[in-house]
């Protein structure tokens, strides 16, 4: 099934998430690693991006965010290039760090932003990295007391 073309989508909330570029290599293999693109993102408020929620592991990160569409597409650009960038140099390598272009996903409804915030910050639970989302040093949300704030 061919994608949908970006211009198509309203402008509001979206899941946006980006995998590794292959299953064996993690784009954030270590804890600087996380550190480094959990710092980034917030970044993206100057790109007209807010962040709900987010969450990095170390194969892939998601985020809950808010935008325009043609303000979504800069920012997260802007995200996965600076990261690449600064992984690149760390590890003397070159070339793609992300699989492909960011996924993204058009949060409807105040249920499915629910749905979609659960599951971005359970991440690290379901995978036994942690025993609470809150355990977990990668994730924020606008919405739960005791997890990062930016």
């Amino acid at each position: 099934m061919p994608r949908v073309p970006r211009y198509v989508l309203p402008d509001g909330l979206f899941h946006v998430y980006a995998r590794g570029v292959a299953a064996t290599v993690a784009p954030f293999p270590t804890d600087k690693d996380k550190t480094l693109m959990f710092e980034l993102l917030p970044g993206l408020r100057s790109r007209g991006v807010i962040v709900h929620a987010a969450c990095v592991m170390s194969t892939h990160y998601h985020g809950i965010f808010e935008a325009r569409r043609f303000r979504l597409s800069a920012a997260m650009q802007w995200l996965n290039w600076s990261y690449a960038c600064a992984y690149n140099a760390a590890y003397r390598l070159h070339g793609h760090v992300f699989s492909e272009r960011f996924q993204t996903r058009v949060i409807e409804d105040e249920p499915s932003l629910e749905r979609r915030h659960d599951y971005v910050l359970a991440n690290p639970v379901r995978a036994g990295l942690c025993a609470f989302i809150e355990d977990w040093p990668w994730s924020y949300s606008r919405y739960v007391p005791g997890l990062r704030r930016f």
